[in-house]
């Protein structure tokens, strides 16, 4: 149980370093949510982590500070225009009043944490604070003071003995140490655990969605005319009719608006016909082509004279003769948009033949585009993008070694002040601190040359080496049944003597 507390509040502290950095470092930002705005998605109380990117896009849920409130709003995108932004919420029936540009916005929505906000709050009050160091220094504790004080000493010493370099240099750190080492291993196996699927997915994946596509054509046409009492100037426009008597040309225009604006190839058709079911195409007209329309101008006695000479061929009257002025807009490789303005040409006037509403044509096409959008890694409720997690997993992994470094530092050989502590560092696990203790009588006494010779002989007979210090020279002691094995640190070494009953070893 001790053990999985321990590792709890390793997860829990190396989460909160973690979020710590990222938000200092301006990388991510938090709101607390209030109030019914975002429902069903978002309650009262829930958390919302914020990344800070430079891609905002209709759709996106995203925090921006309003001057009104004062405060931080999080609420959903609906459009944008001239680099501001307007914003809605999803339980909202109306649009939110202010319009922020990409400087007071906060971030997107990376993560929501249903309830974080409200445990937030909690932690972050004095009393959170408090209950919370009280939990990190109980684990501390936990972690300094639990030993296995019930083996047999001879168990505790043939494990020992047994251990790997690495866990007997670990069983030998400080309580804060060994802290940080579990920190770095639970951070190294998160790590790799999430660069696995991280850096075996593509960061992106093709998505196909189906747009609604509205194409716009704006006919228009004007005649220059002498003074008249006809008309007001000296100019006529559309949708006005033109006396032929007073205008022997006129200009057609059109001018294409629409999605894509990447207008393709533009042509144009002229079109006559008659009600007897007469037509003809007019070859060899000079266009006037713009960016986005163009312009052709109509020898009204031209087209006049092209319908009589059929008239006189066919013996079937032209007149009203229909001017149908067609052209056609290359939109994409399979769509062309070919809206049509017709004109009735009669000996005297030219007219709308459909009124004025036949100068605006529109037409919408739904086509479908396949565009890549970022693969999404979900896992227990937990979501973020590929990318997201590629950042994530290199974050542990460089948290990871840099605890694991920090640890070396401070569990590396040299760095014990004296001999004594690098014994006590070392071999923690088999020293008991006693009080100076004095020898039974008769026994003798064999010092060995190093602490290692002690150690072993500790093992082979199943004991445990007893420890105090006294004016500076620290004893390690073994009592066997007839003989007592010592190492003194800084001291003269003797092969074997037997000291006196009253006098203390050490």
């Amino acid at each position: 149980m001790t053990k999985a507390l321990r590792i709890v509040g390793s997860l829990l502290g190396l989460a909160l370093a973690t979020v710590s950095v990222l938000v200092l470092t301006g990388h991510l930002g938090y709101v607390t949510t209030r109030g019914i705005s975002m429902e069903p998605r978002f309650h009262s109380g829930d958390l919302a982590v914020l990344r800070v990117t430079d891609d905002y896009r209709v759709g996106d849920v995203a925090g921006y500070r309003s001057t009104l409130l004062k405060t931080v709003v999080l609420h959903r995108i609906i459009a944008v225009h001239d680099g501001t932004y307007t914003f809605q919420g999803d339980h909202n029936p109306w649009v939110d009043a202010e319009r922020p540009s990409r400087s007071s916005l906060v971030g997107k929505l990376a993560v929501r944490i249903p309830h974080g906000g409200t445990w937030l709050t909690r932690l972050s009050s004095p009393t959170g604070l408090g209950a919370l160091m009280a939990v990190v220094v109980a684990l501390g504790g936990t972690a300094a003071t639990t030993t296995h004080r019930r083996r047999t000493r001879r168990r505790t010493m043939a494990q020992h003995a047994h251990r790997t370099p690495l866990a007997r240099a670990l069983a030998g750190l400080p309580p804060w140490a060994r802290t940080l080492a579990t920190l770095s291993t639970v951070s190294a196996v998160l790590g790799t655990a999430l660069a696995v699927p991280a850096w075996a997915l593509s960061p992106h994946r093709s998505e196909t969605v189906a747009t609604t596509q509205v194409q716009t054509m704006t006919f228009g046409y004007t005649a220059t005319v002498p003074r008249s009492p006809a008309y007001d100037g000296t100019t006529v426009r559309a949708p006005d009719p033109v006396f032929r008597r007073l205008a022997r040309t006129m200009d057609v225009t059109w001018r294409f608006v629409g999605r894509p604006p990447q207008v393709g190839r533009t042509t144009l058709e002229l079109l006559l016909s008659s009600p007897g079911g007469w037509h003809a195409t007019v070859r060899g007209l000079r266009v006037r082509r713009t960016h986005a329309g163009g312009s052709v101008r109509l020898d009204l006695a031209a087209l006049e004279a092209r319908a009589t000479a059929a008239a006189a061929a066919t013996g079937v009257p032209v007149s009203p003769l229909t001017v149908t002025v067609a052209p056609t807009v290359q939109v994409r490789a399979s769509h062309a948009f070919t809206p049509q303005l017709a004109l009735t040409l009669s000996p005297l006037s030219v007219t709308l033949a459909s009124g004025p509403r036949s100068l605006l044509v529109t037409s919408s096409t739904t086509a479908r585009t396949t565009h890549p959008v970022p693969r999404v890694l979900s896992l227990a409720g937990w979501h973020a993008t590929v990318l997201q997690a590629r950042q994530l997993s290199s974050g542990l992994v460089l948290v990871a070694g840099l605890l694991g470094l920090l640890v070396w530092l401070v569990g590396r050989p040299g760095t014990s002040a004296t001999e004594g502590a690098a014994i006590r560092r070392r071999w923690s696990t088999v020293l008991v601190q006693v009080q100076p203790l004095p020898l039974p009588p008769g026994r003798p006494v064999v010092d060995v040359v190093d602490f290692p010779t002690l150690a072993r002989l500790a093992e082979r007979y199943g004991l445990l080496v007893l420890h105090w210090s006294r004016s500076d020279v620290e004893t390690f002691v073994v009592q066997d049944e007839g003989t007592t094995y010592r190492y003194r640190t800084g001291a003269p070494r003797r092969v074997m003597a037997v000291e006196p009953v009253a006098e203390h070893v050490g």
